[in-house]
């Protein structure tokens, strides 16, 4: 296991302030947070190339702080993936192992074939598309022969449908080579396809961790919920607090939540809800009214805005199949209903 605690990391005018997580070995790890955050220092710190001034890292129970980079237990792919221009794509594949004195022959051959990169195995960088630099890069951090697998910002610069391509070959090697990925993105799908476990980086302080559900669906601060593009929040007071839960009152109506916030009565917090979890239904069938504003089709579903009492306004998601069943259009009437699972609190 990697354990990482209340590590303080000062660079220039940026800090990670009491950074504390644990890797369990065979996992994938994905730290989650926008550009800037501190993702990228975190990697190096783990690797050695930044020194921390408080704080702790052990691996395997032991500190890795005193040890140099290149005799921690860690295979690293950075951003700008550090191939060497003067190297074929088979030099710098065997590089990493070759550096360790590990012969990796038959793995050597086997992910050749299985990332299809045969027939670049005498070209250099420069020849490469971005696509088949990622695979090289990829297959040059497993081929090293490591087992613990440290990726910054690995698929940034692909499209969709490479990364997608990526992130499954990715998994299938981590299942097949009983890989451990601690892995940085701000790729929001990215981190839900990849992450067993999600750690959420922002300006330099971890703000929560949970599995790729429980932070998807409960974000547990402001900073979290507009990270995730959260625009379904609401003011609210605590009518009453329960053993894990609170009778919420809000605009919309009263809700009782579920949530280990120690909020008490009369306190104010805010109420919130992704898109795609309000329900709509035709006029009348729910007692809350609202009124289409805006429809916006991006592809994989509808947004509608929606006008309520009192003006407030929500966002609700539908898919083509629930859109083309409600059939519903600027300005014409709907009923929402917004399931209290899927509700969550927030602190001011």
């Amino acid at each position: 296991m990697l354990e990482v605690k209340r590590l303080f990391v000062e660079k220039k005018t940026f800090c990670l302030r009491h950074i504390s997580l644990k890797v369990e070995e065979g996992s994938s790890h994905v730290i989650l947070g926008p550009t800037g955050c501190g993702k990228t220092t975190l990697l190096e710190t783990l690797m050695g190339f930044c020194q921390p001034k408080e704080g702790e890292v052990y691996f395997q129970g032991k500190s890795l702080l005193k040890f140099p980079p290149h005799k921690r237990p860690f295979a690293y792919l950075p951003q700008d993936l550090a191939l060497f221009p003067n190297m074929t794509v088979e030099e710098n594949i065997l590089y990493g192992a070759r550096m360790r004195k590990y012969s990796p022959s038959l793995l050597f051959q086997k992910l050749v074939e299985v990332t299809e990169i045969r027939h670049l195995l005498g070209r250099y960088p420069c020849q490469l598309s971005s696509g088949e630099r990622q695979r090289v890069a990829l297959v040059r951090a497993i081929a090293s022969g490591q087992k613990w697998l440290l990726l910054d910002e690995p698929f940034s610069a692909l499209h969709r449908g490479m990364k997608q391509e990526l992130w499954q070959l990715l998994k299938n090697f981590q299942k097949e080579y009983c890989l451990t990925l601690l892995l940085v993105t701000h790729d929001i799908e990215e981190a839900m396809t990849l992450g067993d476990f999600i750690s959420i980086l922002i300006q330099g302080e971890i703000h929560q961790q949970g599995t790729a559900e429980e932070v998807y669906t409960k974000p547990s601060t402001k900073e979290v919920a507009h990270f995730f593009g959260i625009r379904n929040l609401f003011s609210a007071t605590v009518v009453e607090r329960k053993s894990q839960s609170v009778l919420i009152d809000s605009p919309l109506g009263q809700f009782t939540v579920s949530t280990s916030l120690p909020l008490s009565s009369g306190e104010k917090c805010l109420l919130g809800i992704r898109k795609e979890h309000v329900h709509l239904a035709p006029p009348k069938e729910f007692p809350l009214q609202g009124k289409v504003k805006n429809i916006t089709f991006s592809g994989a579903f509808y947004t509608l805005e929606i006008t309520l009492p009192k003006g407030l306004s929500l966002e609700a998601a539908l898919s083509s199949f629930s859109f083309q069943k409600l059939s519903p259009s600027v300005g014409s009437p709907l009923s929402l209903f917004l399931p209290s699972s899927h509700l969550f609190v927030l602190s001011l």
